[in-house]
């Protein structure tokens, strides 16, 4: 916390001299990149500090653990829509009917405890004004249309995609209290499962990327000599790992 307060009162000093503003931008954007808003200054240690507890062995972190996102944001919402949104694209036009098709003959999902049926989805292509509720129905959708050969998919991501989408169920199966899982079995399906299915989301990304490249790479042969080239995206380097422990990761963030 010392050190966030270090950034915020740098984040919001006057812009006077070229070394100053560097140093607000360069503050500015450490805090955004961790969820912090420099223009709404935290509170909790003014409030809460004598409730809080520095734990030596898992610093430095944001108050030892105490900010954490919960599970609708994280996986219901953000794990769901980063895996929906790349599937889409990687669904050939000529395919878009059958993947269609394939939803509407999908049976209905009935809650095992009620026996009640969801509502059915009309479509798991267009994805605008889904509630988080039906993304994570929309990721079981995606399971019966793959199939076994996911011939609905280009064919050098057919693998990637049927793995992400069988990696992302157990995930949210787990999340959603469903199965009676252990301590043991919910760190290797967060930890081991989760990093698997980060691998197979990265690669389908690589490929949608350099498919962008090089459809805006021909377009620009095309264009006029003047007009600027696209450049590939690059991954920006955002922290530093440090192994504490076999089983214990500490992010080291400012």
């Amino acid at each position: 916390m010392q050190n966030v307060g270090r950034l915020m009162q740098m984040a919001t000093a006057d812009g006077n001299g070229q070394l100053t503003r560097q140093n607000r931008k360069r503050s500015r954007d450490k805090l955004r990149r961790h969820g912090l808003d420099f223009k709404r200054r935290c509170r909790l240690r003014d409030h809460a500090r004598y409730c809080l507890v520095d734990v030596l062995k898992y610093m430095p972190s944001l108050c030892a653990g105490l900010c954490r996102y919960e599970a609708m944001h994280v996986y219901f919402i953000g794990f769901c829509s980063w895996l929906l949104e790349i599937l889409v694209l990687l669904v050939p036009k000529n395919k878009f009917s059958v993947v269609s098709k394939l939803t509407k003959s999908c049976w209905q999902f009935r809650d095992t405890t009620s026996g009640k049926t969801h509502p059915r989805l009309q479509s798991i292509l267009r994805l605008t004004y889904y509630t988080a509720e039906k993304r994570v129905r929309a990721v079981f959708y995606w399971a019966h249309v793959l199939g076994l050969s996911a011939h609905v998919i280009v064919e050098p991501m057919r693998i990637h995609a049927q793995s992400a989408v069988a990696l992302l169920q157990l995930i949210l199966i787990a999340a959603r209290g469903h199965r009676a899982y252990s301590g043991p079995e919910l760190d290797i399906i967060y930890k081991d499962v989760g990093r698997q299915f980060f691998v197979h989301l990265e690669a389908m990304a690589s490929y949608n990327e350099r498919k962008r490249f090089e459809r805006h790479q021909r377009r620009h042969a095309s264009a006029a000599p003047n007009t600027r080239a696209p450049v590939p995206w690059t991954r920006a380097t955002r922290s530093v790992i440090l192994r504490t422990s076999p089983l214990r990761f500490t992010h080291m963030l400012f």
